[in-house]
């Protein structure tokens, strides 16, 4: 999740800092109920609010991941899912 440093948080009327706020709670709740349920959780929402600065993680339509905001979050992933395949 992108904090509300796109264009769409902008617009929302809502402070950076109060939709971060909110987004870092939610991401609490839903790390603990995931690792609750025995479920590895991988946060990409540091990385995700580097868009704030980076414009090439933020595809052209200024709302959605760009490819390479994609490609860092594989890279976050990756070795949660590679141990899980290796535990099939």
């Amino acid at each position: 999740m992108k904090d509300g440093t796109e264009h769409f948080g902008k617009q929302s009327g809502r402070g950076v800092q109060e939709l971060a706020e909110e987004i870092d709670a939610f991401n609490a709740v839903n790390k603990e109920e995931t690792l609750k349920e025995g479920i590895s959780y991988t946060d990409i929402t540091p990385g995700s609010r580097n868009a704030a600065t980076n414009n090439a993680l933020v595809a052209a339509d200024g709302l959605h991941p760009s490819g390479l905001m994609y490609k860092d979050w594989v890279t976050l992933l990756a070795p949660s899912v590679y141990k899980a395949l290796s535990l099939k």
